[in-house]
C-alpha cells in the first residue's frame, strides 16, 4: 500500500515537472513573439516618420504608428505586485 502510494506521489510530480517545463516554453515563445511585435511596430513607426516628413504620409498614419507602438509596449510590460490596472 505505501509503495503504492510513493510511486503514485512520484508520477504525479513528473506528470507536474513536465507540465510546468511546457508552460514555461510557451511563455518564453509568446514573450519572444510580443519582442518581435514591438521591434515590427518600432520600424513602422520608423518608417511612417519618415515619409510623415517627406509629406508622402498623413498625420493620422503617423498617431496610428504611435500608438500601435505603445500597445506593443503596453502589451509587453511584465506584471509586477505593486502595479494597479489590467495586466
Amino acid at each position: 500500500m505505501l509503495e503504492s502510494k510513493v510511486k503514485d506521489a512520484k508520477d504525479k510530480l513528473q506528470l507536474n515537472q513536465a507540465n510546468s517545463q511546457s508552460n514555461y516554453k510557451v511563455a518564453n515563445a509568446q514573450i519572444a513573439l510580443k519582442e518581435k511585435a514591438r521591434e515590427i511596430a518600432a520600424t513602422a513607426l520608423s518608417n511612417i516618420e519618415k515619409e510623415f516628413r517627406y509629406g508622402t504620409k498623413k498625420s493620422a498614419d503617423y498617431i496610428e504608428a504611435e500608438n500601435d507602438l505603445k500597445m506593443q509596449n503596453w502589451s509587453t510590460r511584465r506584471p509586477s505586485s505593486t502595479s494597479a490596472g489590467p495586466q
